[in-house]
């Protein structure tokens, strides 16, 4: 369902400003995204993250995860600090054919219902493409959710 579309006119809701944290250069979080298997298929879960304190944002960055091209870097230029006593880091997984060029995020706020709506929406151009793509864990960082907010994850296809 289409919260930002649905609701994002409708009630009092506001657009929300946002860092980009980025991440995706030097780690796989691919290696993240829970895949339960049905049957014989393998089914991709969404990977939704509300993240409030600096120990489980650095767990995002585990070495065994980090990407051989990144090996050497220093880190500090790849990783944003964020001052959690001010913002709260949202993540939502998105990925997409190779025709997929980026992903364009918004955010809403809406105090009337108490949620906070991120949207993630795969950019790129009309052709058609069968190999895999681009994919991003899409973090930002937010100013910091109120008690009692529910996030609401929306993840819009190509």
């Amino acid at each position: 369902m289409c919260f930002a579309g649905l609701y994002g006119g409708a009630l009092a809701s506001e657009s929300v400003p946002f860092e980009e944290l980025g991440g995706d250069q030097c780690f796989m979080f691919s290696l993240l995204v829970p895949t339960p298997m049905e049957g014989k298929n393998t089914m991709e879960s969404p990977l939704e993250l509300v993240i409030n304190n600096e120990e489980d944002y650095k767990k995002l960055f585990n070495p065994q995860i980090m990407r051989q091209s990144c090996a050497g870097i220093d880190l500090s230029k790849v990783i944003n600090n964020v001052d959690f006593s001010k913002k709260t880091v949202l993540g939502l997984w998105s990925s997409g054919s190779c025709a997929v060029t980026g992903f364009e995020k918004k955010v809403l706020r809406d105090d009337i219902q108490k949620w906070m709506i991120y949207s993630v929406s795969a950019i790129g151009s009309p052709r058609l493409c069968m190999k895999p793509g681009l994919e991003s864990l899409n973090l930002i960082a937010v100013p910091k959710i109120p008690a009692g907010y529910k996030v609401v994850f929306e993840n819009i296809p190509e």
